[in-house]
């Protein structure tokens, strides 16, 4: 077992309170949800082309090697569908989630230019089932731990549709983001769970603590969260464990520990991440509430 252990944490105390126009917004919010449980009714899902392979491909092969991608697609229709295919860089952001960067250029930890599709769209017949092969050329020189783009799916109408004056057209066209994962074996596997940022929000009765963690290694793992309060004096006054959850290399993940019943003060806190190699990275703060 390995213990790792980093300091300083970036804390942020956040006090939520909602306002009128917060209020107002989310009634506004409510309404779109209802919205959208209308237009993704199954009847719709199911019209249009599906992706029935996995949304994460994975790849593991040697440098300076090729392999083939398969992406199953079907379409479930009675009439034949046009799908569009692009690829987009994208990396994970804590606090914003998938960061997309639309461009020619690709970022540092990009497999983009290594990909050839099969074409840049396709027609598929009613009821057909097919796959769409994506080419994947590892350069023999890259030597980080690993590399990923996005490969989105789009179901587009077959022919353009023309505006009519005084006609509105409303549709919903399923869009699908396959996201392509290499893993470099040149570079030892390994998993680095980093706390990223601590939130306590102060509005509630109780204390709630949101940790934002990557995963900076190149391998996926599952972990749990082991959090403990200690006073002064070196007394325990609080200790949670999270549900334990997945994390793939360069992903971010929350873990939310609510009812920290503790009276204002400075105390100690120690975060402890377990990996499900039983590795444990933990990182520990003054904190004062």
């Amino acid at each position: 077992m390995r213990l790792l252990l980093r300091t300083p944490l970036p804390i942020k105390l956040e006090s939520i309170v909602r306002s009128p126009e917060a209020v107002h917004c989310l009634g506004v919010i409510g309404f779109m949800k209802k919205l959208l449980a209308i237009l993704f009714t199954p009847s719709l899902l199911f019209s249009q082309v599906v992706v029935n392979s996995g949304l994460t491909q994975i790849i593991d092969a040697p440098l300076g090697t090729a392999q083939t991608l398969n992406i199953a697609l079907q379409n479930n229709s009675d009439e034949a569908k046009r799908v569009t295919f692009s690829l987009m860089d994208y990396y994970n952001d804590c606090d914003e989630g998938y960061v997309y960067v639309d461009g020619e250029e690709a970022i540092e930890s990009s497999c983009r230019p290594w990909l050839t599709l099969e074409n840049s769209e396709l027609v598929l017949l009613p009821r057909e089932k097919r796959d769409f092969s994506v080419l994947v050329n590892i350069p023999s020189n890259y030597d980080l731990p690993n590399a990923n783009t996005c490969l989105f799916i789009n179901n587009t109408a077959l022919v353009d549709s023309v505006q009519k004056a005084g006609v509105v057209q409303f549709g919903v066209q399923i869009r699908y983001g396959v996201n392509i994962i290499y893993n470099n074996p040149s570079v030892q596997s390994s998993v680095d769970l980093f706390t990223q940022s601590l939130a306590i929000d102060t509005a509630g009765v109780d204390y709630a603590f949101e940790l934002s963690l990557v995963n900076r290694g190149n391998a996926s793992t599952t972990f749990h969260t082991k959090a403990s309060i200690m006073d002064m004096e070196g007394n325990m006054v609080y200790e949670n464990t999270s549900i334990r959850q997945s994390i793939q290399p360069q992903q971010c993940r929350k873990v939310l520990l609510e009812n920290i019943d503790v009276a204002p003060g400075t105390y100690e806190l120690v975060l402890l991440h377990e990996a499900q190699s039983g590795d444990v990275f933990g990182v520990s703060e003054s904190i004062t509430l």
